[in-house]
This record gives structure tokens, sequence and C-alpha cells, in this order.
């Protein structure tokens, strides 16, 4: 009885977490999905105002429907995998890190397979002023650009859980393994979002091109890596608002299983380099 609480509590927990943060960050995604698919010379600034001009404070939140429907699905299945998943290869002997590697690629290869559909149909609703056009994908598009959902996820998912794990160490190293404040958390999760952001961007942009059917790995594209990172200090800023509250989350969910352990069992956090490269614990 106890582990289903805990999975219901887990679960529902990633549910508010996971609609409260989409209404604060679409707009901004909304930017950043348009600016994608624009010319490079055309600004930020020209892009609200367009958006501003077409449909006023709605079009900003233009794809919200599928994105919450996506959103709601996965908090039920991915928040306990978080949770169990590196506690299950722990036990294996998997080092920390290579746990957060791994576990980041199974929840990207179940997310890619069950929110493809819902990625091509939110894309799509913030590029067209269709409605009925952009859900038409779908059905019709379905899990048409499966392979570079996939890649996008894999690379956001494993980059935030090694990330977020590195950052919370050191603070935690700080903390002599006590719980994390909120102003930590918040620290570690601006550094996580400018991590993945960096390193997830040229992933995301080729997803979103992929959905209208570009590429940005073309000869006539003289300006690959601008394409690339288009959006990015949106991107930034609306995964510093997600990670912040992902890791609010992370750390209660630590805590709580933290608690159900004795002291023994505590693996302790790594404190070098070369620690966190080979993921070996010092004696």
């Amino acid at each position: 009885m106890s582990s289903w609480k805990n999975y219901l509590e887990t679960s529902m927990l990633g549910v508010v977490r996971g609609a409260s943060v989409q209404f604060l960050i679409h707009p901004l995604q909304t930017v950043k999905t348009r600016l994608q698919t624009s010319a490079l010379d055309v600004s930020s600034q020209t892009v609200v105002k367009e958006i501003w001009k077409q449909k006023r404070l709605t079009g900003f939140y233009s794809g919200l429907t599928p994105k919450l429907m996506d959103t709601s699905i996965k908090q039920f299945w991915c928040w306990p995998i978080i949770d169990k998943a590196p506690q299950i290869l722990e036990k294996h002997g998997v080092p920390q890190f290579p746990q957060m590697a791994i576990t980041g690629l199974f929840i990207a290869t179940v997310d890619a397979t069950l929110s493809t559909p819902f990625e091509s149909a939110k894309i799509r609703s913030m590029l067209s002023e269709q409605k009925n056009k952009a859900f038409s994908s779908f059905f019709n598009e379905g899990w048409k650009s499966f392979s570079t959902n996939w890649s996008r996820l894999s690379t956001q998912w494993s980059s935030f859980l090694i990330a977020q794990k590195y950052f919370r160490n050191q603070y935690k190293e700080i903390s002599n393994d006590e719980p994390l404040t909120f102003p930590q958390l918040a620290f570690a999760g601006t550094k996580t979002a400018l991590v993945v952001s960096v390193v997830a961007a040229p992933f995301d942009t080729a997803n979103t091109l992929k959905q209208i059917s570009k590429s940005f790995f073309s000869k006539n594209n003289p300006h690959l890596i601008r394409t690339m990172y288009r959006g990015l200090p949106f991107s930034a800023a609306s995964l510093t608002i997600h990670n912040i509250a992902s890791l609010i989350l992370i750390e209660k969910l630590e805590t709580r299983s933290l608690k159900r352990l004795s002291p023994c069992e505590n693996a302790p956090f790594p404190k070098t380099l070369a620690e966190v490269i080979t993921g070996s614990k010092r004696i």
C-alpha cells in the first residue's frame, strides 16, 4: 500500500509541477519555435510583434493544449522512473553518473514513443493560424519525426539528469549532505539550464525544422551555427524555470528515499572531477 501511495504522490506532484511550469514557459517556447523557423535577419522583437498582431495574448499560448496533454500523461510514469531507476541501477553496481545517463536514455525512448504526435501538433499549432489544420498532423503525421524527437529528448534528458546531479552534489558538499535550500536549488537549476540549453539546442532546432519538413544541413546554409542556436536565450530562460521546479521535486523525492535507508546505505557523493568521470568513490 505504501508503494502505491508513494507512486500516486510522486505522479501527482509531477502533474502539478508540469502544468504550472508549462503556463509560465509556453510563451517563451512559442517565440523560440517561431525564431527557429524564421530567416536569420528576423529579430525576436519582430516575432513577438507578429504574434501579438495575429492573435494577441492567445497567440503566445498556441500549441498549449497538446503540450499539456503530453505533460499530464508523462508525469504519471516519468517521475516514478526518475525516483526508482537510479536506485535499481545502484544495486547492480552502476556508478552514479552512468545511472543518470541510462535513466535519461530510457525516459527519452518511452517519451519519444508516446509524445511524438503531441510534439508535432504543438509545433504546427505554434506556426499555423488554423488550429484544426495543426491538430490534423496528430493523425496524419503520427510518428514520422520520431528519430529527431528521440535525439532531442535523449540529449535533453541525459544532459539534464547528469548536470543536475553534478551541481547538486557540489551544494551537498557545502551543506554537509543536508537537504538543499531553495536558493541552492535555484542556482543549481540555473547552471543546469545553461548546460542543457547549449548541448541540446542543435537537436531542438533540428526537431522543430523536421516537423515542417526543413533541414539546416544544407549546402545553401552558410550560417549553420547561427541556425543551430536560434532562440537560445528563450530556450535557456524556459529551461531555467523548468529545471528549478524539477530540482525542487527531485530533492523532495531523494530526501524521502534517504529517510527509508539506513546511514550505511547512503552512497557518498563524488567530490572530485576524477570521481565524476570514472564514477569511483572515495574510501
